[in-house]
C-alpha cells in the first residue's frame, strides 16, 4: 500500500521494523491525523500554543491543570516521529485485546462496542485507528 503523499515512506523510515506491517501503518496513518489536525500553523511541529489549543478546543479540556507540558515535556516541538515513539513506548501499545476490551467496558463506558473489538481482535496497537 503506497500512498502519494509519501506515508509508507515515512514509516519506513522511522521505523523500519514494521515497514511491511500493514496494521503498524494504518496506526501510523491515525498518528500523523492527530498530529496534522494540533499543528494549526503546518509548520510539520506541534508547539505549546497548539497543543494548548488542541487541549481546550478541540478535547474541551477546560481543567487548568490540562497543561501542554504533559506533551512536550521538554520538547517545545512535537514531530509526527515523536508522536509515533511516544505511542510505541507506551504501556496501552502493548496492552492485549483483552485488556483493550476492559478499557472499552470499564474506563470509557463503551460496552456496546467490545463484541465489534473482540470480533476484530483490537490490540492496544490498534487503538489509534
Amino acid at each position: 500500500m503506497v500512498l502519494s503523499d509519501g506515508s509508507v515512506a515515512d514509516l519506513c523510515i522511522i521505523d523500519p521494523q514494521l515497514c511491511g506491517d500493514e496494521n503498524a501503518f494504518l496506526s501510523f496513518e491515525a498518528i500523523r491525523s492527530i498530529h496534522k489536525l494540533m499543528d494549526d500553523d503546518a509548520d510539520g511541529t506541534v508547539d505549546t500554543m497548539e497543543t494548548d489549543e488542541f487541549l481546550r478546543e478541540d478535547l474541551k479540556y477546560h481543567d487548568p491543570k490540562a497543561k501542554h507540558s504533559s506533551f512536550h515535556r521538554a520538547d517545545p516541538h512535537i514531530s509526527v516521529e515523536d508522536m509515533w515513539s511516544t505511542w510505541k513506548s507506551s504501556e496501552v501499545y502493548n496492552w492485549t485485546a483483552p485488556q483493550v476490551e476492559e478499557w472499552l467496558v470499564v474506563s470509557v463506558e463503551l460496552p456496546q462496542y467490545a463484541e465489534s473489538f473482540r470480533k476484530h481482535q483490537l490490540d492496544g496497537k490498534a487503538l489509534p485507528r
